[in-house]
């Protein structure tokens, strides 16, 4: 077990042989699983159980936090296409150089202004 202190926060982390971390404890209230790649399988904040689903590509597709579903999907690259909380529908396009070009968020569709690869702005 390796033990750190990260902003007044104490972590206590268990690695496996092969140094992948398999479980995490933040001050001893919140706790995480993982798998053998790294991702978080479960966490548990304060008693409030979260599971975590992963897609083909290793992006994180589902998380379940008590009834409350969020699903993600992805398109080229992995960047996030999509993201549904249930109450909320938010999804992006990107331009052909992977940059952002829309965000959806809910009702509110704002086109992202670059310039190369700087942000500038956004307007709704």
């Amino acid at each position: 077990m390796v033990m750190q202190v990260r902003e007044n926060t104490i972590w206590a982390d268990t690695y496996d042989v092969v140094d992948h971390r398999t479980f995490s404890s933040e001050n001893g209230l919140s706790t995480f699983t993982f798998n053998a790649a790294g991702q978080i399988l479960v966490g548990n904040a304060l008693g409030v159980l979260s599971t975590y689903t992963y897609d083909n590509d290793g992006n994180n597709s589902v998380v379940q936090t008590g009834v409350t579903l969020v699903t993600m999907s992805y398109g080229q690259e992995s960047q996030m296409t999509v993201h549904n909380s249930g109450a909320t529908l938010n999804t992006f396009t990107y331009k052909p150089d992977s940059m952002k070009r829309t965000e959806k968020l809910g009702a509110t569709t704002t086109i992202l202004i670059w310039d190369g690869s700087d942000y500038l702005q956004g307007r709704s």
